[in-house]
């Protein structure tokens, strides 16, 4: 009877502490999984694909990444891509980073892996009545732009969303960069 009556009092205390976890702690851990999942899905310079089709590129990415995103930031890619491949560039000639992931310095469009610190956290939260509904998350993404030498580190905040429940990456904001040697 007293084990019983002893499992019964910690199932009632575990009850009780799992319904007093912060809602600002689970959007933290749920985005940053989700993010994480995302920075490792491939590695740094594989190739995603060597095609002069934006359509192509387009489907291949979604195919291989768009379980991470959001609609929107699905069709803002797709723009990205479509903007890019405008003009059939030379991107040996003058290479170029897409967008946050997506870089093509003339050998395809290659994975370009990013740095998200669980150390750094989420730098803030969106709300919507009284629900948080979003975060946003710095990170650092190494450029794969030849630059004489040198490059570049971008410091950007990509903003997650939870969607039915499930997180999803919905826009970046590129906002500072600094030289690096």
């Amino acid at each position: 009877m007293r084990n019983i009556f002893g499992s019964v009092l910690y199932l009632c205390i575990f009850i009780i502490l799992s319904g007093c976890v912060d809602s600002h702690d689970k959007a933290e851990v749920g985005s940053l999984d989700v993010l994480e999942d995302f920075i490792h899905e491939l590695n740094h310079g594989d190739l995603i694909i060597d095609s002069d089709d934006p359509e192509e590129v387009i489907e291949t990415v979604d195919d291989q990444l768009g379980e991470y995103f959001s609609g929107d930031f699905s069709r803002k890619v797709a723009y990205q891509i479509r903007n890019s491949m405008e003009g059939n560039p030379d991107y040996e000639e003058t290479p170029e980073n897409i967008t946050f992931f997506l870089t093509n310095t003339g050998d395809g469009f290659r994975y370009s892996q990013i740095e998200a610190s669980r150390r750094k956290g989420v730098s803030s939260w969106l709300t919507q009545d009284d629900k948080i509904v979003g975060t946003e998350i710095r990170i650092t993404l190494p450029s794969d732009i030849p630059d004489q030498g040198s490059k570049y580190e971008l410091y950007d905040n990509i903003t997650m969303m939870k969607i039915d429940n499930k997180w999803y990456i919905d826009d970046i904001e590129y906002f500072d960069e600094r030289y690096v040697q």
